[in-house]
């Protein structure tokens, strides 16, 4: 089994202690606050169970309870290989509601698409170290309320973008341009059920607001939403992606508002 270099794991040293009044999760252990969850996610693990947490790649999440979700702090370090049997080697990520089986001690209620009259997301992060990484915000639609088996559609921003993302969406097939009410651009792409939103300048969009409800009026009038699927919750957070290295993104900031 191939190890990361020793120089990637060197650096791991800059992620194994946490500052006073905060909590570092290690790879897969979940932090809850209100709505919001913290949660590492290497899923590209069950499709590679050899790769070994601490010797072939370490994930851990800094959080802040009293300003949680604000202050969080993620940490990866991967391999500079591609992932062998996935696109990206994980998703570590803060969530709202139930993103993908997350059950926070204050419930979000599902709402089918038609009825979400206000739904955004406010954000502002930087990083630190490789940049191969997605900063990707993004949620199911699913068939049935609550429901995160019921998948239909996945819909995701990407907010950092590295060029095999970049490949990958272009390979799709290209729904249209997108033009957000603060006058953004950004290009939608089609993976299977996946729909990419990647800004259209290419360039990062480290901080403001996502007006969510807007765009999916949009993927109605172009009929390919109907309206009767199920949002259920949303999530904000990174995928490692091939050419690994060590990452730290500071989210200064993420927080939904709903309804």
């Amino acid at each position: 089994m191939r190890r990361a270099p020793r120089a990637i794991l060197a650096l791991a040293a800059l992620a194994t202690s946490s500052p006073p009044s905060t909590i570092m999760l290690q790879d897969r252990e979940p932090f809850y606050r209100g709505s919001y969850q913290a949660f590492a996610s290497p899923w590209s693990t069950f499709l590679e169970p050899g790769l070994v947490h601490g010797i072939d790649y370490r994930d851990t999440i800094i959080v802040r309870p009293d300003s949680f979700p604000d202050g969080t702090i993620i940490d990866s370090i991967w391999p500079r290989r591609a992932p062998a049997r996935s696109g990206v080697w994980g998703y570590n990520a803060l969530s709202f509601g139930n993103y993908d089986g997350g059950r926070p001690p204050m419930p979000v209620t599902p709402r089918r698409v038609r009825d979400i009259h206000h739904l955004d997301e406010a954000f502002a992060f930087r990083y630190a170290g490789s940049p191969c990484f997605n900063l990707l915000a993004e949620f199911y639609l699913t068939a049935r309320a609550g429901d995160e088996k019921a998948k239909l559609f996945e819909i995701g921003f990407f907010l950092h973008t590295p060029r095999t993302t970049a490949a990958y969406a272009g390979a799709g097939s290209l729904i249209g341009s997108y033009r957000d009410r603060s006058g953004r651009v950004w290009t939608v792409h089609r993976q299977g059920t996946f729909y990419m939103i990647i800004p259209a300048n290419g360039e990062d969009v480290q901080a403001g607001t996502i007006e969510i409800a807007p765009l999916l009026s949009w993927l109605m009038q172009k009929r390919i939403l109907a309206g009767s699927e199920w949002f259920n919750g949303m999530a904000f957070g990174i995928e490692p992606a091939p050419g690994g290295g060590h990452t730290r993104v500071v989210v200064d900031h993420w927080r939904v508002t709903y309804r």
